[in-house]
């Protein structure tokens, strides 16, 4: 078993598009894990989060970024952003540079 990752506002996070097909749905993004056939459907939030991780960006900035184009509380987006990350790291669509 694989030894859990945790995540901290210095991690640089990227996806990892290695085995996935995604595609946009209205304002929403469907991910298709090609390894095992699940597939996961983003809200439009979690579309942005995916948006904003297609390159190397520390949770940091991407918390920064979501601030700014959204009206939230930053605690409240820090839980938000450090849950859908942690879901996107169970299901191996996250790429995490320590």
């Amino acid at each position: 078993m694989q030894s859990p990752i945790y995540l901290t506002l210095e991690s640089v996070i990227s996806r990892n598009s290695s085995h996935i097909v995604s595609n946009v749905l209205h304002d929403e993004i469907v991910i298709m894990d090609l390894k095992n056939g699940n597939y996961l459907n983003l809200n439009r939030i979690g579309s942005s989060i995916w948006n904003l991780i297609e390159k190397p960006i520390s949770v940091h900035d991407l918390i920064q970024m979501l601030l700014a184009k959204y009206q939230v509380e930053a605690h409240e987006c820090h839980t938000h952003v450090f849950e859908f990350l942690n879901t996107l790291e169970q299901h191996d669509l996250l790429v995490i540079q320590l």
